[in-house]
């Protein structure tokens, strides 16, 4: 090419659109053009035909990164992000722990993180760390989301930028002293569950009034449907519960109607005995089941309940036996509050 025709096809391509790239980026594309027309001899005409096309190229590469940006540009949902229903809410962010099983707090969590918009970055950023892990009922983890400076979410590892309002609200909300407890992990609902059988099948009172509700107390039922006069011991009067000779009335048998009298004692050897239970046919997580004849209303008298139920097939046909453990929350922790015997009625 020569003198003229180099600089005439530098003055076109001066007058080019300037796409939306970097400067190095530009240098490089100019070189490229003019190197090409360096390899053969080309007249004017030629020259003017090298800058269209360079044109052209400009145009292919603005579209590109167009696309490009758009791509990066998409906004996220929490719900495009990650799939799996969230029953709990752990974390741990500056060394302190957070977490809640409130379901109220965890639907406010989900409308907060699902308002927000998220957009796949590769930034990254370690300014400060704040890290909230999501589990499921049976405590399995559902995601982990951590947040760093620059409004950086990590989400299972991958990087989304956020509003800084947005996650000034989020962590306003849920890093607070109110979901602050000690830095040991929660135990699952089914871990406490074995744990409080255990407690039960070695007669450990005291470790067990520690799993007593303070407030409600524990109360004892003798079959599935519990009644409003059920016995209800205080998380104190659990200590020595064993050790009382008392004569209490627990109930009605089925059947004959004839009432159970039992000191605590006897009403365990018969209604609670926790290790026949050590190797349960079933173990059923919040899903109370109506069984035989006699009608399953632990839900109605506990409504926020979480429950377990030890479930063992008996010798006999059709014949069963259940202990149902049944827990509520209570500032970030949970409680026992009845044992429920179950058992085949005609």
């Amino acid at each position: 090419m020569s003198k003229q025709d180099q600089n005439e096809l530098e003055d076109l391509l001066k007058d080019m659109p300037k796409p939306d790239l970097s400067k190095r980026k530009r240098n490089e594309i100019h070189h490229a053009i003019m190197n090409s027309n360096n390899s053969f001899s080309i007249k004017k005409y030629a020259a003017i035909f090298g800058a269209v096309a360079a044109g052209f190229l400009f145009f292919l590469l603005i579209f590109s990164s167009t696309n490009t940006n758009n791509q990066q540009a998409v906004m996220h949902t929490y719900n495009d992000i990650v799939k799996g229903e969230i029953s709990v809410i752990e974390g741990a962010t500056e060394g302190s722990l957070y977490s809640s099983s409130d379901q109220k707090v965890i639907d406010n969590f989900h409308e907060t993180i699902g308002s927000m918009n998220y957009k796949k970055t590769t930034q990254e950023s370690s300014v400060f760390e704040k890290t909230i892990t999501l589990y499921n009922n049976d405590n399995e983890k559902v995601t982990t989301m951590t947040f760093t400076g620059e409004n950086i979410t990590t989400i299972d590892g991958k990087q989304y930028k956020i509003d800084e309002k947005q996650l000034n609200q989020f962590t306003s909300e849920f890093f607070t002293e109110k979901y602050k407890t000690n830095n040991e992990k929660k135990p699952s609902l089914k871990e406490q569950a074995n744990k409080v059988l255990t407690l039960l099948a070695n007669e450990n009172m005291e470790a067990l009034a520690n799993q007593v509700h303070p407030e409600k107390g524990l109360l004892f039922s003798p079959y599935v449907y519990v009644k409003s006069n059920a016995v209800t011991f205080s998380q104190d009067e659990i200590t020595k519960l064993l050790e009382d000779n008392t004569v209490y009335e627990w109930g009605t048998q089925d059947g004959s109607g004839k009432p159970i009298e039992l000191t605590p004692r006897e009403y365990f050897d018969e209604y609670v005995n926790a290790s026949a239970f050590s190797n349960a046919d079933e173990v059923n997580v919040n899903n109370l089941k109506n069984r035989g004849t006699m009608l399953n209303n632990i839900r109605e008298v506990f409504p926020n309940a979480q429950t377990v139920e030890f479930y063992q097939n008996g010798k006999e046909e059709l014949a069963w036996e259940s202990l149902t453990l049944v827990f509520e929350d209570m500032d970030g922790s949970r409680k026992l509050v009845a044992i429920v015997h179950g058992e085949w009625t005609s």
